[in-house]
């Protein structure tokens, strides 16, 4: 069961849970959920299809874990998932051989994995202010982390528009968890580098 665990320097909080998986199986195996849950077939990429029902299967095994019956799981005009009527908050990112899911009890979550090797370079004066972008524009790894954790921090945040370079800033990730400033909120980052992927997870405090 190649499924893999965060294990970042400081312990993700008690109501924060995450499952990430190394994608090795067939489709069949990670197609045990709810059929509500699945998502569209998409026929011309099985790939992004395969990873989108891997992602599903980690929330599915989480809530297993944690005895979380009946949820209904659902999708907004924008295609960011939600469970209908719940206390619990869900998120879910794939980067193909990876997926994961994440829950929050009673608060928003995001969560994003992306592949070391990725060409974020020449875009990353478009999601980096002036500052991040002096600090960070020629580090690949930094690069990455950056672009990482402003995605998880704009899913959990859950506000359309949110501008990644004027409204989401990023501090020096020499601590973890971070804490990055955003519309006059923060919101804590965690973050792991794994051999070959960069995983973050955000929660506004």
């Amino acid at each position: 069961m190649p499924q893999i665990l965060f294990q970042s320097s400081a312990p993700l909080p008690h109501e924060w849970h995450v499952m990430v998986w190394h994608i090795q199986e067939e489709l069949a195996h990670f197609q045990n959920f709810p059929p509500s849950w699945a998502p569209a077939q998409l026929t011309k990429h099985p790939q992004k299809f395969l990873e989108s029902c891997a992602a599903r299967f980690c929330l599915w095994k989480l809530c297993e874990q944690l005895e979380i019956e009946d949820s209904i799981f659902q999708q907004d005009d924008r295609n960011r998932p939600f469970f209908l009527n719940s206390e619990w908050h869900i998120s879910l990112t794939h980067a193909y051989p990876y997926a994961a899911a994440a829950l929050r009890k009673h608060a928003s979550i995001g969560i994003d994995v992306e592949n070391k090797g990725r060409k974020i370079k020449p875009i990353s004066a478009r999601f980096l202010s002036s500052e991040e972008y002096g600090r960070w524009h020629s580090d690949d790894l930094a690069l990455t982390r950056a672009w990482s954790a402003k995605e998880a921090i704009y899913k959990a945040m859950a506000k359309p528009g949110l501008s990644f370079q004027e409204e989401i800033m990023l501090p020096k990730f020499d601590q973890n968890p971070i804490l990055s400033q955003v519309q006059e909120r923060e919101v804590q980052v965690f973050w792991e580098d794994f051999e070959a992927f960069v995983l973050t997870i955000a929660g506004p405090i």
